[in-house]
Protein backbone atom coordinates (compact mmCIF):
# COMPACT_ATOMS: atom_id res chain seq x y z
CA UNK A 1 0.00 0.00 0.00
CA UNK A 2 1.65 3.11 -0.78
CA UNK A 3 2.46 6.05 1.33
CA UNK A 4 -0.26 9.07 1.68
CA UNK A 5 1.00 12.29 2.58
CA UNK A 6 -1.01 13.93 4.84
CA UNK A 7 -2.25 17.12 3.18
CA UNK A 8 -0.30 20.31 4.30
CA UNK A 9 -2.46 23.74 3.63
CA UNK A 10 -0.11 26.51 2.37
CA UNK A 11 -2.45 29.75 1.23
CA UNK A 12 -0.94 32.17 -0.91
CA UNK A 13 -2.66 35.78 -0.72
CA UNK A 14 -0.92 38.53 -2.52
CA UNK A 15 -2.35 41.57 -0.47
CA UNK A 16 -0.99 44.71 -1.44
CA UNK A 17 2.31 44.69 -0.59
CA UNK A 18 2.51 41.29 1.70
CA UNK A 19 2.71 37.82 0.37
CA UNK A 20 1.27 35.78 3.07
CA UNK A 21 2.15 32.11 3.14
CA UNK A 22 -0.20 30.25 5.77
CA UNK A 23 1.39 26.58 7.03
CA UNK A 24 1.58 24.79 9.70
CA UNK A 25 5.03 23.23 9.79
CA UNK A 26 8.76 23.56 8.89
CA UNK A 27 9.25 27.36 8.82
CA UNK A 28 12.92 26.89 7.60
CA UNK A 29 11.69 25.65 4.23
CA UNK A 30 9.28 28.59 3.46
CA UNK A 31 12.17 30.62 4.63
CA UNK A 32 14.65 29.00 2.45
CA UNK A 33 12.38 28.76 -0.69
CA UNK A 34 11.48 32.57 0.24
CA UNK A 35 14.81 33.48 0.27
CA UNK A 36 15.49 32.38 -3.41
CA UNK A 37 12.10 33.80 -4.89
CA UNK A 38 13.07 37.32 -3.67
CA UNK A 39 16.15 36.80 -5.45
CA UNK A 40 14.68 35.47 -8.39
CA UNK A 41 11.95 37.93 -8.35
CA UNK A 42 15.11 40.77 -7.87
CA UNK A 43 16.75 39.12 -10.60
CA UNK A 44 13.74 39.40 -12.56
CA UNK A 45 13.26 43.16 -12.12
CA UNK A 46 16.89 43.84 -13.43
CA UNK A 47 16.60 41.08 -16.52
CA UNK A 48 13.63 42.50 -17.57
CA UNK A 49 15.09 46.63 -17.12
CA UNK A 50 12.05 47.03 -14.72
CA UNK A 51 14.21 47.88 -11.79
CA UNK A 52 15.31 52.01 -12.05
CA UNK A 53 17.12 52.60 -8.95
CA UNK A 54 16.96 49.01 -7.29
CA UNK A 55 15.08 49.80 -4.73
CA UNK A 56 12.04 47.54 -4.92
CA UNK A 57 14.32 44.93 -5.01
CA UNK A 58 16.20 45.97 -1.90
CA UNK A 59 12.58 46.17 -0.04
CA UNK A 60 11.73 42.99 0.21
CA UNK A 61 12.47 41.21 2.97
CA UNK A 62 10.93 38.33 4.76
CA UNK A 63 9.55 38.22 8.46
CA UNK A 64 7.67 35.63 10.65
CA UNK A 65 5.04 37.23 12.18
CA UNK A 66 1.16 35.94 13.95
CA UNK A 67 0.39 34.92 10.71
CA UNK A 68 3.32 32.93 9.60
CA UNK A 69 5.90 33.56 7.32
CA UNK A 70 5.59 37.22 5.32
CA UNK A 71 7.37 38.21 2.62
CA UNK A 72 7.33 42.49 2.82
CA UNK A 73 7.91 44.74 -0.25
CA UNK A 74 7.44 48.21 -1.05
CA UNK A 75 3.73 49.72 -0.88
CA UNK A 76 3.17 49.71 -4.67
CA UNK A 77 4.87 46.61 -5.23
CA UNK A 78 2.38 44.97 -7.58
CA UNK A 79 3.23 47.33 -9.53
CA UNK A 80 5.71 45.97 -11.28
CA UNK A 81 3.54 43.58 -12.80
CA UNK A 82 0.04 45.48 -13.44
CA UNK A 83 1.43 49.12 -14.00
CA UNK A 84 -0.25 52.21 -12.30
CA UNK A 85 -3.84 53.05 -13.58
CA UNK A 86 -5.39 56.13 -14.46
CA UNK A 87 -6.02 58.39 -11.68
CA UNK A 88 -5.02 60.08 -8.71
CA UNK A 89 -1.36 60.27 -8.09
CA UNK A 90 0.53 60.51 -4.78
CA UNK A 91 1.87 64.36 -4.20
CA UNK A 92 4.98 64.84 -5.45
CA UNK A 93 4.34 62.66 -7.87
CA UNK A 94 6.56 65.32 -10.70
CA UNK A 95 9.53 64.68 -8.28
CA UNK A 96 9.07 61.01 -8.47
CA UNK A 97 8.72 60.67 -12.02
CA UNK A 98 12.03 62.58 -12.34
CA UNK A 99 13.82 60.61 -10.15
CA UNK A 100 12.76 57.99 -12.37
CA UNK A 101 14.04 59.70 -15.65
CA UNK A 102 17.41 59.92 -13.45
CA UNK A 103 17.81 56.52 -12.51
CA UNK A 104 16.65 55.41 -15.81
CA UNK A 105 19.16 57.09 -17.57
CA UNK A 106 16.58 58.23 -20.06
CA UNK A 107 17.96 60.99 -22.48
CA UNK A 108 15.84 64.20 -21.80
CA UNK A 109 15.29 66.67 -25.27
CA UNK A 110 16.55 70.25 -24.27
CA UNK A 111 14.43 72.63 -24.44
CA UNK A 112 16.33 76.06 -24.49
CA UNK A 113 14.50 79.19 -23.16
CA UNK A 114 12.90 81.47 -25.95
CA UNK A 115 13.77 84.65 -23.74
CA UNK A 116 17.00 86.14 -23.71
CA UNK A 117 18.72 86.46 -20.13
CA UNK A 118 18.93 90.18 -18.97
CA UNK A 119 19.27 92.30 -16.14
CA UNK A 120 15.54 92.37 -15.58
CA UNK A 121 15.20 88.27 -16.06
CA UNK A 122 17.31 85.17 -15.38
CA UNK A 123 16.06 81.40 -16.00
CA UNK A 124 15.33 79.95 -12.59
CA UNK A 125 16.72 77.02 -13.93
CA UNK A 126 19.33 76.04 -16.36
CA UNK A 127 18.31 74.68 -19.34
CA UNK A 128 18.82 70.67 -18.65
CA UNK A 129 17.06 71.15 -15.73
CA UNK A 130 13.90 72.81 -17.23
CA UNK A 131 14.20 70.13 -19.81
CA UNK A 132 13.89 67.75 -17.08
CA UNK A 133 10.85 69.27 -15.23
CA UNK A 134 8.98 69.47 -18.03
CA UNK A 135 9.83 65.54 -19.46
CA UNK A 136 8.53 64.76 -15.48
CA UNK A 137 5.34 67.16 -15.95
CA UNK A 138 3.80 65.75 -19.24
CA UNK A 139 5.25 61.97 -17.98
CA UNK A 140 3.55 62.39 -14.80
CA UNK A 141 0.10 64.65 -16.79
CA UNK A 142 0.39 61.32 -19.27
CA UNK A 143 0.03 58.78 -16.41
CA UNK A 144 -2.56 60.50 -14.86
CA UNK A 145 -4.58 60.84 -17.69
CA UNK A 146 -3.92 57.36 -19.16
CA UNK A 147 -2.18 55.21 -16.69
CA UNK A 148 1.20 53.75 -17.30
CA UNK A 149 2.03 52.15 -20.63
CA UNK A 150 2.44 48.46 -18.84
CA UNK A 151 -0.89 49.23 -17.53
CA UNK A 152 -2.47 49.86 -20.98
CA UNK A 153 -0.93 46.85 -22.50
CA UNK A 154 -2.71 44.36 -19.84
CA UNK A 155 0.31 44.12 -17.47
CA UNK A 156 2.83 41.24 -18.00
CA UNK A 157 3.33 38.05 -15.19
CA UNK A 158 7.02 37.75 -15.46
CA UNK A 159 8.30 39.44 -12.45
CA UNK A 160 7.08 37.58 -9.55
CA UNK A 161 3.77 35.65 -10.83
CA UNK A 162 5.74 32.70 -11.91
CA UNK A 163 7.98 33.43 -9.01
CA UNK A 164 5.12 32.72 -6.87
CA UNK A 165 3.93 29.55 -8.18
CA UNK A 166 7.17 27.98 -8.38
CA UNK A 167 8.04 28.75 -4.77
CA UNK A 168 4.43 27.32 -3.77
CA UNK A 169 5.31 24.14 -6.07
CA UNK A 170 8.52 24.06 -4.28
CA UNK A 171 7.06 24.28 -0.73
CA UNK A 172 5.23 21.74 -1.36
CA UNK A 173 7.44 19.48 -2.51
CA UNK A 174 9.94 19.87 0.03
CA UNK A 175 7.43 19.59 2.18
CA UNK A 176 6.24 16.26 1.27
CA UNK A 177 9.85 14.92 1.34
CA UNK A 178 10.34 16.14 4.87
CA UNK A 179 7.25 14.36 5.41
CA UNK A 180 7.46 11.11 4.33
CA UNK A 181 11.33 11.33 5.51
CA UNK A 182 9.51 11.50 8.90
CA UNK A 183 6.85 9.17 8.45
CA UNK A 184 9.79 6.19 7.22
CA UNK A 185 12.12 7.46 10.06
CA UNK A 186 9.41 6.44 12.91
CA UNK A 187 8.31 3.33 11.04
CA UNK A 188 12.01 2.25 11.30
CA UNK A 189 12.30 2.79 14.71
Amino acid sequence: MPLTMPYVPITLILVNYFIYFYIVTEKEIVKDELTQMIGRIANNLDSTGTSASGRTAKSMRIEETEFGVVVFSRRYFKGVEIGRPAGGVPKGFNQIIKQWILDKGIAVTQLPYKRKPSANWQPKYSVPERSLIMAAGAIASNIKSKGTGLHQRGGRSDIYSQEIETTVGNIKKRLASEVIAQIKSNIRK
